[in-house]
């Protein structure tokens, strides 16, 4: 098969669940893992076997790159826009919250990059949500003047998240807080 990369097979597919919210048991189901098995058999071997181990690496690889994202953002050419979400794992027993920043870089190509994945316990309440962004943007140096806009589903936590935020980084909450269309295409079809 040549030089197979376990690593770089391994960062790529959690890139791929992370990108397409997938689940993470997807990974151990049996049609997916024969389809990679075709593919290539050290790439099937490669692969984990339990949902926790993927989510454990997924976290370890997000901590490993957070240099490279705070010097990537540092040198943003564009406002930092800033989208999240939360979600369950099927059955609902594990939650995720995930912030991503979307910049233009220097040579103008945009960029769409994790600043925050959290394991979640209870409910998030807008309050809640704002404060978890608003200690990413310090982490990751993001000032006010760099801010864009916020990029999120309907929910009504976000419209209080992003009036904390507001009130936080002194912005026009109803100017700077985009609904997602996708997902409001999703609702009404």
């Amino acid at each position: 098969m040549g030089n197979f990369n376990i690593q770089q097979f391994r960062e790529v597919a959690v890139f791929c669940l992370l990108d397409n919210n997938l689940p993470m048991e997807l990974l151990a189901r049996p049609s997916f893992r024969e389809m990679i098995s075709l593919a290539n058999p050290e790439a099937e071997a490669a692969l984990w076997v339990s949902p926790r181990s993927v989510a454990t690496y997924a976290m370890r690889l997000f901590q490993y790159m957070q240099p490279q994202i705070v010097c990537a953002l540092s040198e943003a050419a564009s406002k930092i826009h800033i989208s999240f979400d939360g979600w369950t794992t099927k059955g609902g027993k594990r939650g995720f919250f995930r912030v991503v920043a979307h910049f233009a870089n220097a040579s103008r190509v945009i960029q769409d990059l994790p600043i925050a994945l959290l394991h979640l316990a209870g409910s998030y309440t807008g309050d809640a949500i704002a404060d978890t962004i608003k200690k990413r943007l310090q982490e990751y140096s993001i000032r006010s003047d760099k801010l864009g806009y916020f990029v999120l589903d309907n929910a009504a936590n976000n419209d209080t998240a992003v009036s904390s935020l507001a009130h936080a980084y002194d912005f026009n909450a109803a100017h700077r807080r985009l609904r997602c269309g996708p997902h409001t295409l999703n609702l009404i079809s």
